[in-house]
């Protein structure tokens, strides 16, 4: 805080290549990432939707960083609302990402981790069809990440573990009726899934 009220004061110059406008988002961006780290997860999403918007609005380049973090805080809240529009954040940007870093690159592969998260959310309920396009979408990340990072990297167990657990839920699935979803069994098969968060804040 002490640093962003020093940068706008010095006023609107170009400092080491960067505006006011995207400095002021960068410093509010590291402000939402404590107030992650703090617990206040509700401030960290209002703060974080802020950055995105700002930096929508005075960026030529698209800021995948402030985006990544958006669809982070959006994934722990719990509205279908939020889920919703991470499903739709993602959505616009991995083309961009896949067009101007490539389709395996670390960016592209983070949105379509929380694309893929958000379309297997377990608090809304998504249908079955969102739920089997996120696992074929986590099943590349999962390629992408171990051939980047190597099998042994702490983050590629956890994502098979999360991998797995959704096909077992889709395999359940298709033996029972429709009100299976709804009864206390679907969170028993998807319990490896629930800490997703905890993984993507690691990998952001």
């Amino acid at each position: 805080e002490i640093l962003l009220a020093r940068r706008i004061d010095i006023g609107d110059v170009v400092l080491e290549g960067a505006t006011l406008a995207q400095d002021v988002c960068y410093f509010r961006g590291l402000i939402a990432n404590c107030l992650s780290k703090l617990g206040r997860h509700d401030e960290c999403l209002a703060l974080r939707r802020e950055v995105w918007a700002e930096s929508r609005r005075v960026g030529v380049l698209v800021n995948y960083g402030a985006a990544i973090d958006l669809g982070c805080s959006l994934l722990e809240d719990d509205p279908m609302s939020s889920i919703s529009e991470a499903i739709e954040l993602t959505r616009e940007l991995i083309p961009l990402a896949r067009e101007e870093y490539g389709p395996d690159a670390p960016i592209t592969n983070k949105l379509r981790h929380i694309l893929a998260i958000a379309l297997c959310n377990l608090r809304p309920r998504l249908s079955l069809d969102s739920m089997i396009e996120g696992e074929a979408i986590l099943t590349d990340v999962v390629r992408v990440s171990a051939r980047a990072l190597g099998p042994e990297h702490p983050w590629v167990p956890g994502l098979h573990r999360r991998l797995a657990g959704i096909r077992a839920y889709l395999e359940a699935a298709r033996y029972q009726d429709a009100k299976w979803r709804e009864s206390s069994r679907y969170y028993r098969v998807l319990i490896a899934h629930i800490d997703v968060m905890d993984e993507l804040r690691r990998c952001g």
